[in-house]
């Protein structure tokens, strides 16, 4: 054991120990309770140095330390094990203490470490699940293997812990608790296949790396949106222009043959005249057509607001927004070309825009039909565009242009209050909750 306070050792190691300080300043004595381990004192710095060295040489097996031991400087690159019995709230210390067992050992090349988070469950007690909660919220800052899949994602749910998911139903708590345990135990046992599951995982080209996404369901009724607001009304000019051709044709000329070349020569003039706008609408419905290419659009009006307002320095021409569809329908979208900044900060808008409403400054509104029935749909200006009306009205017509018609509410007043509580109840994005989730991943 080495602490400020407190460092144990046993005595077949005082020896050793001793060789590596001054034994001037570092004393050995018999440790009250058990006489097979002696009570060192002596400077901190000495003693830590001593001590990871005798562990990096395997004379200790097993160092217990506290959280300011395996902070930042401290290096021992043999270490294939740790226990983290600490609840740190700090996402950059606990990360910090991981990263003493996966660092390179190059005198082990092939090294694989295992890293045990311990919780503490009380299932007598109604906060018993406190210390759960709390390793669920760091994970979202930890990028690992995924336990059932060939990615490498940030992340709880990449544990696939399937024992523990029962604990949610508040029964058999003592049953989940051991069946984790053995569920973890398990794994354990078959870790030599962790290395192969990890180049699988990293088999990708050079330009790949960990990038800031979102994991997000298909937003439903936006390409029927674009149907009802595009070629329905392409539709009504295209079906008056060709009834008035027709009608010209029929009732002023009475030869047939000069009739049908009158008509043939009208029908190709309304089509040319309309040429522009059809190739427009076909192109705007085609970019919704993919079945991710609804969700595609809401992000790249997003990635273009925020390189107008110069919230993302990277020009717009450089930047991609890409979509990666799972097997269970959902999809990861994420911003490349960009730096990791700027990838978390697209990342964290989409996030606000396909996640329940909460309470935005403006929202974006569109209303339509479907099977005769009316359906609405909201989504909520980012936060870093809603600061300003200005930035709000530059999303709002990034919106128009790449996703299709809106309208734009102001949350702030009387009546803008009565939408807002409006679109929490039937925005799409209010069945998708829990389901948007932020998370970083290796592509």
């Amino acid at each position: 054991m080495l602490s400020g306070r407190l460092s144990i050792i046993h005595r077949d190691q005082v020896e050793a120990l001793f060789a590596l300080v001054d034994r001037k300043r570092v004393t050995a004595d018999k440790f009250e309770g058990d006489e097979s381990f002696f009570k060192i004192s002596g400077p901190l710095n000495q003693l830590t140095s001593a001590f990871t060295a005798l562990l990096m040489t395997g004379s200790i097996k097993v160092l217990v330390g506290t959280r300011s031991l395996l902070g930042e400087g401290w290096d021992a690159p043999a270490i294939n094990s740790l226990i983290l019995a600490s609840s740190v709230g700090s996402f950059m210390l606990t990360n910090q203490m991981r990263g003493r067992a996966i660092r390179i050992d190059k005198n082990t090349p092939d090294k694989i470490s295992s890293i045990w988070h311990l919780v503490a469950i009380d299932t007598e007690s109604q906060s018993g699940h406190r210390d759960y909660y709390n390793l669920k919220n760091r994970f979202e800052t930890f990028v690992g293997l995924s336990e059932k899949e060939q990615t490498i994602e940030s992340g709880f749910e990449r544990l696939k812990t399937t024992e523990l998911d029962k604990l949610k139903q508040g029964k058999n708590e003592h049953s989940a608790v051991s069946g984790n345990n053995r569920q973890m135990t398990s794994r354990f046992e078959k870790r030599e296949r962790i290395a192969k599951r990890w180049k699988e995982a990293l088999a990708l080209d050079e330009t790949a790396r960990v990038i800031p996404s979102v994991k997000a369901p298909t937003v439903p009724g936006i390409r029927w949106f674009h149907f009802k607001n595009t070629f329905k009304y392409l539709s009504l000019q295209l079906t008056v222009l060709f009834s008035i051709v027709w009608t010209i044709a029929l009732h002023l000329i009475r030869k047939p043959e000069l009739a049908l070349t009158v008509l043939m020569v009208g029908l190709i003039a309304v089509l040319l005249y309309k040429l522009p706008k059809t190739l427009s609408i076909l192109r705007t419905f085609f970019c919704h057509l993919p079945v991710d290419g609804a969700i595609k659009q809401i992000g790249v009006a997003l990635c273009n607001a925020l390189c107008q307002t110069g919230l993302i320095e990277t020009s717009f021409r450089r930047l991609k927004v890409t979509t990666h569809k799972n097997m269970d329908g959902t999809f990861y979208l994420a911003l490349s070309g960009s730096t990791f900044y700027e990838s978390s900060l697209f990342a964290d808008c989409l996030a606000e825009i396909l996640a329940p409403i909460d309470s935005p400054r403006y929202l974006v509104f569109r209303e339509g039909t479907v099977y005769g029935l009316k359906r609405d749909d909201y989504h909520a200006v980012p936060l870093k565009l809603a600061v300003k009306k200005e930035y709000a009205q530059i999303f709002y017509k990034a919106w128009c242009r790449y996703v299709g018609p809106t309208e734009m509410i102001y949350t702030r007043t009387n009546l803008g209050r009565q939408r807002l509580l409006q679109a929490k109840m039937r925005a799409f994005s209010s069945v998708f909750e829990r389901k948007v989730k932020r998370q970083d991943r290796w592509q």
